[in-house]
């Protein structure tokens, strides 16, 4: 959609190019493949992180994005019959890891994104996850609404003008995702649809169910930025005891050392399945030269 305004790097939490095509053999090759020909044609970088957990980017690159975006992070389904307390507590760990390590790869006033549907926002707690990484919501956009408005705000006369400096592209012929992406029939008529965005379940084609794709009724984004109030207390201020073995980024209380620093390593994988579930990240980003119009460093996280 913005091709040389935005500077991308995508991520993926699969391993290697095979393990991501063969968990989404229906559309991760032609997605490879597109985001090659942008790296050919439009765009001069576009980079592809392969192994990258979303809880731990600032643990594995010293880079920083002016955004970083997520869209429907989901560690499977596979707990929510067994106990839908635990299954949401393990996805509000799950933001309240992305939204530290997210904050700690952002540029200075850098912006960190989430997308969430239905009442996921609220029974996964994301603005307490939020509040307690010293975050605050900097606005809440559909996801109908141009995906630069992340960025760009869309509100005010400046906002005005940011838009039309990253107005998109037309799509190109036979970009589009299927229609049943773009016609709400899922639950979401999101703008990047014309562009090809498709959301799919996180075991991609080794679920074992006859269905592929997922609802996302209610769908809406979630930009956060760093807090201007001093009042706002953080998770890593409330516990300052080094004999309690409790997580001071999501406040989850363990009994050893060993067993809290395991959680710190890897503190939301997704659960497999019978069929071998995985799960897949991705992130977005804009760079700042500080010249206007600038390219944007788009860091996209796909659901985890």
């Amino acid at each position: 959609a913005y091709r040389e305004k935005v500077q991308l790097t995508a991520s993926t939490l699969q391993s290697d190019k095979e393990e991501l095509t063969y968990t989404y053999r229906e559309n991760a090759a032609a997605e490879l493949e597109k985001l090659q020909q942008d790296h050919n044609h439009d765009n001069p970088v576009v980079d592809i992180r392969y192994g990258l957990d979303a809880t731990q980017i600032h643990s594995t690159t010293k880079e920083k994005w002016d955004v970083i975006t997520f869209h429907h992070p989901h560690l499977g389904l596979q707990t929510l019959n067994d106990d839908e307390a635990y299954h949401a507590r393990r996805h509000h760990i799950l933001l309240c890891h992305y939204l530290h390590s997210a904050k700690r790869s952002v540029t200075e006033g850098g912006l960190i994104h989430v997308c969430l549907c239905g009442n996921q926002a609220e029974t996964w707690q994301l603005m307490l996850a939020a509040k307690l990484q010293g975050l605050e919501l900097v606005r809440t956009i559909s996801t109908q609404t141009p995906f630069h408005a992340i960025w760009c705000g869309g509100g005010g006369e400046d906002d005005r003008g940011m838009m039309e400096v990253f107005r998109e592209y037309e799509p190109r012929q036979g970009e589009a995702a299927p229609r049943r992406y773009r016609n709400g029939r899922l639950g979401s008529r999101h703008f990047l649809g014309r562009y090809g965005y498709k959301h799919r379940r996180t075991e991609g084609e080794r679920h074992a169910g006859g269905h592929l794709d997922m609802n996302v009724s209610g769908s809406m984004h979630y930009v956060f930025g760093a807090s201007q109030n001093p009042d706002t207390t953080t998770a890593a201020e409330v516990t300052d005891d080094s004999s309690n073995y409790q997580c001071r980024i999501c406040m989850e209380q363990y009994t050893t050392n060993e067993e809290l620093g395991r959680h710190q390593t890897a503190p939301a994988l997704p659960i497999y399945d019978a069929a071998g579930e995985p799960s897949i990240d991705r992130v977005v980003t804009p760079n700042d030269d500080g010249n206007q119009p600038r390219q944007l460093q788009l860091k996209l996280q796909q659901s985890q």
